[in-house]
């Protein structure tokens, strides 16, 4: 549908002919003068126009919104839902987030439950890391569980070690890239053989998250596992590892990484040539000292 314009705003369009690319055009705008219009939309029969009408109202960033977002988490659809929870991220205050583990408990779709916990951790609601770590502990799904272990490090100023590195065993991989996450954010001995076990990880997702745990804690171990990184199967594994010896400002030696410059990928080759050029800057400033 088009619509003319007037300077820099797009005209309304009247109710009886809301469709969602209509609601998304509007949205854009971030204008409140449509809120009324979103309002009306968040009953339409067409699933899309709700989804749209939702957003529309996330992206005014306003907290008044959030009385009428919240109803929304009961909609008939998941993805109305879903896209309800995230708008709540953006408008949402604390107040609500008693509410929001409401719904969190009676939800049965784990994106939507999923996003409901990551909602909890952008509000930055302190009263809801207990519910949370229970989620963590004992929900079935492995997305719920990484999930709230995301909210979780985005509302704890550090999570006790002990719960990260039992995370890191978790049987799902978004729980355990979750924790390595966590432990990335402070150096501490007792980590660095759990993060050295998930540098061999059977997920190479995880295993790129250990090297860069390994890299920003410090880790004496770091540089070994970069190095081995280069010899990875997965192209991301070898790329951290050539980030990470850039990274960690180890000693570097050109024959350590050459072979990555002549590597089947491009993103690895161009993360070899980068390594080289530091190198290469850093040779130039030492004969200059």
């Amino acid at each position: 549908m088009d619509f003319s314009r007037r300077g820099d705003l797009v005209s309304k369009p009247r109710e009886d002919e809301l469709d969602a690319d209509a609601l998304v055009q509007l949205g854009l705008t971030r204008d409140a003068a449509y809120s009324d219009l979103y309002t009306h939309a968040l009953q339409h029969h067409q699933i899309e126009v709700r989804i749209a009408a939702v957003r529309a109202l996330g992206w005014l960033r306003q907290p008044s919104i959030a009385g009428l977002l919240l109803p929304m988490l009961s909609d008939t659809d998941e993805t109305v839902r879903r896209w309800a929870a995230s708008s709540l991220a953006l408008c949402g205050h604390t107040e609500i987030a008693p509410q929001i583990r409401d719904y969190m408990t009676d939800e049965t779709v784990p994106t939507v439950k999923a996003s409901l916990a990551r909602t909890l951790g952008w509000l930055g609601d302190k009263g809801s890391i207990e519910h949370l770590k229970r989620c963590v502990v004992h929900d079935s799904c492995g997305q719920v569980r990484g999930a709230c272990l995301q909210a979780l490090i985005r509302l704890s100023d550090g999570l006790d070690v002990a719960f990260l590195l039992a995370a890191c065993q978790d049987s799902d991989a978004a729980v355990r890239i979750q924790a390595l996450r966590g432990l990335a954010q402070g150096p501490s001995k007792t980590t660095e053989a759990t993060l050295q076990d998930c540098a061999f990880d059977l997920d190479p997702e995880v295993r790129v998250f250990a090297i860069k745990a390994l890299v920003s804690t410090g880790a004496s171990g770091a540089q070994k596992h970069c190095l081995l990184a280069l010899k990875d199967s997965n192209p991301g594994v070898r790329c951290a590892g050539l980030i990470g010896l850039r990274d960690g400002d180890f000693p570097l030696d050109e024959s350590s990484f050459e072979h990555c410059l002549q590597d089947s990928h491009p993103e690895v080759r161009q993360q070899a040539a980068l390594t080289k050029s530091v190198l290469e800057i850093s040779r130039v400033e030492k004969n200059q000292r």
